[in-house]
């Protein structure tokens, strides 16, 4: 699964469909002046956490790097008796579909997370810090004047491992799903 995601992308960022070497009319991605925008998570900060992304985009390609975290619900973890929560950093890359960089894409992330697990009856903890890496799809869509918002979800792997605390263990799923909504600000 994975290999074909990585696949889809490569296919998606090479994109010879549009033929764009041999256009005459084809837009020249040179002219296009690199742009900055600033994206956050709504859905982190309403689960206690934070969120903050700065993209570059030039064309069709968009470089983001950000920071993140927020308290995981327990019917998302499934673990009784534990409070999760994660913060981290990483990265991501993405090409889309549209030369102008709306519309679908599909990309590339990375990053360090700290996974902190907490046993509600003893108020003892531990900590996970892991690497992870994925793909991602979404669609970025223009609401106003510079301001946009982007539905995406990431598949990815996490390198982390199993969390022993107060003699109990927290399993750690290394397979990630990650549904959300980014809303930003293209400058």
């Amino acid at each position: 699964m994975l290999t074909s995601m990585i696949l889809a992308t490569t296919l998606l960022a090479l994109n010879p469909a549009d033929a764009s070497t041999h256009n005459e009319f084809a837009v020249d991605d040179t002219a296009q002046p690199v742009r900055v925008d600033v994206e956050i998570d709504p859905i982190a900060y309403a689960l206690e956490g934070f969120s903050l992304h700065v993209g570059l985009n030039k064309g069709r390609y968009r470089l983001d790097l950000g920071a993140f975290g927020l308290a995981m619900p327990e019917m998302i973890h499934g673990q009784d008796g534990f409070d999760a929560s994660f913060a981290g950093f990483g990265g991501k890359f993405d090409v889309a579909l549209n030369e102008d960089g709306w519309g679908p894409f599909a990309g590339v992330e990375g990053g360090y997370t700290k996974l902190t697990i907490r046993d509600r009856e003893t108020s003892m903890s531990a900590d996970d810090p892991a690497i992870g890496v994925g793909m991602r799809v979404g669609w970025r869509f223009g609401v106003a004047d510079h301001f946009y918002v982007v539905p995406w979800v990431g598949v990815g792997y996490r390198f982390g491992s199993d969390v022993q605390v107060a003699g109990r263990v927290f399993e750690n799923n290394n397979i990630t799903v990650f549904p959300t909504v980014h809303v930003g600000y293209r400058f």
